[in-house]
């Protein structure tokens, strides 16, 4: 009796039981503190990114969601959703080989019951990534079942924390990767469950599930390879099983390519991948591409160890190109083959880092730039999914580190749980909350366009795309903001100086000269604003704006004829153009054709009723033809719309200093 007291003492000292195994406390299962360590990990990534759900609509999240007329529509726009690929209903035009649905409808149905509110769609983001982390964690526990409870927790505290994660949960846009990797989480949580207990509903969970990852994203194709692998690491082999697993995985990615396929041959163009999006199209051959792509994965490596500095863009000419000989890409090479080799080795006894490396390597490769060209030279949101190699093979070191059993011990409650291992977890907080900090500090940086831009120019200053979204943003945010002339010739004057910056770099990005003539148009230099907007029409002359913009500077400089043609060819591009039947119009009014002008002006006000200068100046025209009586409601209409907008903009200033 008293040897097994001293048993029990001495592994009471070591973790492995109750202090007082003599007294009646009862035990708490590994389940239950699982479950509560989980809940603690998604409360903590939650709070993580509460800061940034006062966020603006940032990037691409104006293209997908705010001028995309389809998501516009609401639940009303879900079926064309489903048959179009991302790009369908943005007024730019832009086609590309994107099929997504799934945040696509989420999007509808948010704009739906929240109409242009960022916040709630940067709340589901939060929400998501937080039910991921739960999810994830709750997964390594599962493939780690026989080892340390220490190993998952770590791992996944890591995960979260990564400041890596922050374009994924910052943008909304991004609401894509956020969702294929919570998607294939449960797709492979269901296929386990299947493998323990062969109950046919599981496994056509796992497939749903594994389908909607797909419709989430294109790169959750990689879990085709990564499923089977986990069973081969982590689980007894039985072929019967895995081959109908495997069987399932291959009969949904073949209906998913089927019905991508089939909605991206019916787009009318397929837009190519631009020098812009992509620097390794600048290539001078094969060696060149495949050196800078290894060149890239090295920054990957320095951005996991290291995440900072961090920025939105990488496009061209951040990423320089490099030789075969270049000491950085040769180190990415040897880096890579040391990593193969140590797996190949490893995988006999399917040790947990093997795993990690050889899941790195599958989920890297569709990013990669090495087997295909994509539409980012380098990006951190690629990062996202593939991190959990790295954390996983941190948190191993961690354990080795303080020499703790990688092996199963059992967990009697989260204060013994935190008592017996506190030497790794303070490390390993201590990591997690430098981690923290600079998470926190970048999602103030995802406010909006112009803090972003502004803050990741120091970041990318050699990225033509950088300089180029900055410059536009000032015009675009700033101008309208500025009180004063002076306050707004100088955002002008800024936005010049990143605009040239931007060609400077890149002098074939006809998109800066769209922006450039916009610019001079509004500082009235007129005859550069025109030049500008040749130089972009000799490229592309789908884009109603840039007629606008041209024709207002032949207005400026009293070519009336001139405005007037390219008024009317930004109406053949854009019918409800309601500026350019107002510029139209008084084009035709200073030719002293009000006639012409009155015809102009109402279907101005046909499209934008709430504008009341389009009725002034069918007042005035009826004025200037002698007929004053019809004059006077429209001048009269023009006023009480007039006086009604400053009623509502001194309420809003109200509001704004209560």
């Amino acid at each position: 009796m008293n040897n097994q007291i001293k048993v029990k003492k001495k592994l009471a000292k070591e973790g492995l039981l109750p202090l007082h195994p003599l007294k009646s406390t009862p035990i708490i299962s590994d389940k239950k503190v699982k479950f509560q360590l989980a809940i603690f990990i998604a409360i903590f990534s939650f709070a993580l990114y509460i800061n940034s759900i006062d966020s603006d609509y940032v990037l691409d999240d104006a293209a997908v969601i705010v001028q995309n007329s389809v998501v516009s529509k609401g639940l009303k726009g879900i079926p064309t959703l489903l048959q179009t690929e991302n790009w369908y209903g943005y007024s730019e035009g832009i086609r590309g080989p994107m099929y997504r649905p799934a945040s696509m409808v989420m999007f509808a149905i948010e704009w739906h019951f929240f109409p242009n509110n960022p916040h709630v769609s940067h709340f589901i983001n939060v929400l998501l990534y937080s039910a991921t982390c739960f999810l994830l964690f709750i997964l390594l526990c599962n493939l780690f079942e026989n080892k340390n409870l220490l190993l998952p927790f770590v791992c996944t505290l890591l995960y979260a924390t990564h400041p890596i994660h922050t374009e994924v949960v910052d943008n909304i846009k991004s609401r894509d990767e956020l969702l294929c990797f919570f998607f294939s989480i449960i797709a492979t949580l269901f296929f386990l469950k299947y493998y323990s207990n062969k109950i046919t509903s599981s496994l056509l969970f796992a497939c749903l599930f594994y389908f909607l990852s797909l419709l989430s994203k294109e790169s959750g194709i990689t879990f085709l390879a990564v499923i089977p692998i986990i069973f081969f690491f982590f689980k007894e082999i039985d072929l019967k099983k895995i081959g109908i697993i495997v069987l399932s995985l291959v009969m949904v990615s073949s209906i998913y390519l089927l019905i991508r396929q089939s909605i991206i041959a019916a787009m009318p163009v397929v837009a190519q991948i631009q020098l812009i999006d992509n620097s390794l199209l600048g290539s001078e051959n094969n060696s060149v591409r495949i050196a800078t792509a290894f060149y890239i994965l090295l920054q990957y490596f320095k951005l996991l160890i290291f995440p900072h500095p961090l920025s939105h863009d990488y496009s061209f000419a951040q990423i320089s190109l490099q030789s075969l000989s270049s000491p950085p890409a040769i180190a990415a090479f040897l880096i890579c083959i040391f990593l193969a080799i140590y797996a190949a080795m490893e995988m006999r006894k399917k040790t947990i880092v093997a795993f990690a490396i050889i899941f790195f390597f599958i989920t890297v490769a569709p990013v990669s730039n090495i087997f295909l060209l994509i539409g980012s030279t380098m990006a951190e949101r690629f990062m996202y999914t593939l991190s959990l190699a790295f954390c996983i093979v941190l948190a191993l070191i961690l354990l080795k580190v303080f020499k703790r059993n990688i092996n199963h011990a059992p967990a009697t409650g989260l204060k013994q749980f935190f008592s017996s291992n506190a030497s790794v977890i303070l490390i390993t907080f201590l990591v997690a909350g430098l981690f923290s900090l600079k998470t926190l500090a970048r999602n103030k940086d995802w406010k909006d366009n112009f803090t972003l831009f502004t803050h990741d120019i120091k970041t990318s200053d050699k990225s033509a795309r950088a300089h180029y979204n900055l410059g536009a943003t000032l015009i675009k945010d700033k101008y309208d903001k500025s009180i004063t002339p002076e306050e707004k010739q100088s955002v002008l004057l800024q936005a010049q100086t990143e605009l040239k910056k931007a060609l400077a770099i890149l002098p074939d990005y006809y998109d800066v000269n769209r922006e450039l003539a916009r610019n001079y148009f509004l500082n009235n230099e007129f005859e550069k604003a025109i030049i500008e907007a040749d130089n972009y029409l000799k490229v592309d002359k789908s884009k109603a704006d840039v007629y606008i913009i041209r024709g207002g500077g032949w207005f400026g400089l009293e070519l009336f004829e001139n405005a007037i043609n390219d008024y009317q060819k930004a109406i053949e591009l854009d019918p409800k153009n309601a500026l350019a039947y107002k510029n139209l119009g008084r084009s035709y009014a200073y030719l002293n054709q009000y006639s012409k002008a009155i015809e102009c002006f109402q279907k101005a006000s046909e499209f934008n009723s709430a504008d009341s200068e389009n009725y002034l100046y069918i007042g005035r025209s009826y004025q200037f033809m002698g007929d004053s009586t019809q004059a006077k409601p429209f001048i009269e209409k023009a006023e009480s719309l007039k006086n009604g907008i400053k009623k509502l903009k001194k309420r809003r200033a109200l509001r704004g200093k209560q």
